[in-house]
């Protein structure tokens, strides 16, 4: 079978054939058409075309996070992300739990040709995994960058939740920043880059602005926190009428306080959080949320991978995933 026939058994272009049979990995064809080219390519061996003809088998995917109930599903999406279009290029996947003492033994014994790290990893840990093969954080930062990245665009996060509660007819906007107890902002990048994005898209306004950095360890410290929080916001001349938060347990702890005073949601005030889970499609009200694209950014870890085996030398990339909103009855 010829790229004629091919095309014409599909109903795409010859082009398309070409761009695809040239590299597997081109942005000039759609993914749907990309993946039943491929297909087919494979099915039919065509001049021996193999989507893992880049020479990369396997890839070990090692998370720091020890998953509790409550985020497997949570985590478990970039993970689904990584093995979905890891099958696309014939790869295997191997997961597993970031241990110093085990995981290492990938550095010297393992056949992996390649690493997708998700987590809090130190600098030096990156670089012992990055010096061996193609290494990609996802989800994750270094302070010097020393491999590729697949993160969120926090950014985009907290200007579409900004531009909902303005719609909304908000003006007082108060940004509860998530913090580990004890570390300061710049201890988080996600948290880092999401109170500058704040502060970006709420400079114009010229009414209060609240804004905090909450390091509570326990969801019952967090609601406490919200508690006295929304008991002071009470008395101010102009008090916050929506919430943003960096993290949903934040904002459960200020729906849960809100309920304590008879604070109606979202007549009195509105909610919204970074970062949905299926949670929340049970609390009542229901929570507004923004969506981060973690199945993109798992699949996108394992495209980094590939294009860092075929160009080694290229420069380093970050590759931001669009995030949406999901709207409910919080706000």
């Amino acid at each position: 079978m010829n790229q004629m026939a091919i095309a014409e058994k599909l109903g795409v272009s010859q082009t398309a054939i070409s761009l695809v049979l040239n590299n597997p990995d081109t942005t000039k064809v759609s993914r749907h058409k990309k993946d039943k080219i491929i297909k087919l390519l494979k099915e039919i061996n065509y001049r021996g075309f193999q989507a893992g003809h880049h020479g990369l088998k396997t890839i070990v995917y090692i998370t720091c996070h020890a998953l509790r109930s409550d985020e497997l599903t949570f985590y478990l999406e970039y993970q689904n992300g990584i093995i979905e279009q890891a099958t696309k290029y014939d790869i295997d996947i191997i997961v597993k739990n970031f241990n110093p003492d085990i995981s290492y033994n990938y550095l010297t014994k393992s056949n992996s040709t390649g690493f997708i790290l998700n987590g809090h990893f130190t600098d030096f840990q990156i670089k012992q995994f990055s010096g061996k093969c193609p290494t990609v954080l996802l989800n994750s930062f270094s302070a010097t960058p020393v491999c590729d990245s697949s993160n969120p665009d926090n950014r985009e996060s907290i200007r579409i939740a900004i531009d909902h509660l303005k719609s909304k007819g908000h003006k007082q906007i108060c940004f509860w920043n998530m913090l580990s107890k004890g570390k300061t902002i710049d201890f988080n990048p996600h948290m880092n880059e999401r109170y500058w994005a704040y502060k970006e898209f709420m400079a114009d306004s010229e009414q209060h602005i609240e804004l905090y950095e909450v390091n509570k360890s326990s969801f019952e410290e967090i609601e406490e926190y919200a508690y006295e929080s929304l008991v002071g916001n009470l008395s101010k001349d102009i008090p916050v009428t929506a919430y943003l938060t960096a993290g949903y347990v934040y904002a459960l702890g200020i729906i849960n306080a809100a309920k304590r005073l008879k604070l109606k949601i979202p007549e009195d005030i509105a909610v919204i959080t970074i970062d949905n889970v299926p949670a929340l499609e049970r609390t009542c009200p229901t929570l507004t949320s923004i969506q981060q694209n973690r199945l993109e950014m798992g699949r996108t870890a394992v495209e980094l991978v590939l294009q860092r085996c075929k160009e080694p030398a290229n420069s380093l990339r970050r590759v931001n995933s669009l995030p949406k909103l999901i709207p409910r009855k919080s706000t």
